[in-house]
């Protein structure tokens, strides 16, 4: 008996650790970027449409989360998309145009696409859009823009070290009930 209890706790020693391992481990500590939002619509300055080239910002409680070039008056914009960008379902987006900001504001919804049209009222910062315009439009002349549709997303309601634990403690069972079966066979 007392090496039937050795045996389990031993195994549950190692399932443990293994847990303790796989929940600190990188996958764990930094997660894939989210599902971004798409934002679209026009975009008007002083009551006209914009001009090319001015830099649309996107915020999310002061953190830029997306940036755009006005084209045709008009802009989309990728939001919460890139990897260290986080937003939870419900924040609210805020946007400006080459440092003006504007009262449109969005709330976000992982992989939802938005029309939200944007009006500025001022004068724009006109050296931030010179440089703007003429470093992005070099580094995008080489891209390809990907749109990506998701109908539905389903995430788990609880954290991902709940599946470790789970799956140590079936691996725990597994194991003493078969050393349990071995026993009544000798």
């Amino acid at each position: 008996m007392s090496k039937l209890i050795s045996r389990f706790a031993l195994l549950a020693l190692i399932s443990v650790l293994a847990s303790v391992v796989l929940i600190s481990g990188p996958g764990f500590a930094q997660g894939p970027p989210g599902i971004p939002m798409i934002v679209y619509g026009s975009v008007t300055l002083n009551g006209s449409p914009a001009a090319d080239g001015y830099n649309i910002t996107a915020w999310n409680n002061g953190a830029l989360v997306g940036s755009i070039l006005t084209s045709g008056g008009n802009y989309s914009i990728q939001v919460c998309g890139a990897p260290g960008q986080t937003c939870s379902s419900g924040n609210i987006i805020s946007f400006q145009l080459a440092q003006l900001t504007t009262t449109q504001t969005a709330t976000f919804t992982m992989g939802s696409s938005v029309n939200l049209n944007l009006a500025f009222t001022g004068t724009p910062n006109q050296q931030a859009q010179v440089q703007q315009a003429t470093s992005s439009t070099t580094a995008q002349s080489n891209q390809t823009q990907v749109v990506t549709v998701v109908t539905t997303v389903s995430t788990p309601e609880y954290p991902d070290f709940a599946i470790v634990a789970l799956v140590g403690l079936l691996i725990t069972l597994i194991t003493v009930v078969t050393l349990g079966r071995k026993r009544k066979t000798q």
